[in-house]
């Protein structure tokens, strides 16, 4: 982002400070019905599921995030045992309302 000769002070302002703001912004995944599981940078920045495995599973690849969790909001194992240990522990960590 970067600030023009012509724009305000408060946007020149915000300019500066945007890379500050910026590593604390995050996804909000509320309850994952509208965020794709797999082509979505919601465990990270730059980080989408699908660039970390050879292929999703034809069955769940429309999966929304909210299927990887269960009704007691546990992950749902059978949607996620296939990822890789690094993807699986992300996933863990994130909170979904289920």
């Amino acid at each position: 982002m970067i600030a023009k000769a012509s724009d305000s002070a408060l946007s020149k302002q915000l300019v500066k400070l945007w890379p500050i703001f910026n590593r604390y912004q995050h996804w909000s995944i509320g309850d994952g019905l509208n965020v794709d599981a797999w082509n979505s940078s919601w465990i990270g920045e730059n980080f989408r599921i699908e660039d970390r495995v050879e292929s999703v599973p034809s069955h769940l690849q429309t999966a929304k995030v909210a299927e990887l969790v269960s009704v007691d909001g546990s992950l749902n194992e059978e949607c996620i045992d296939w990822l890789p240990y690094e993807v699986q522990n992300r996933i863990s960590e994130c909170r979904i309302r289920g």
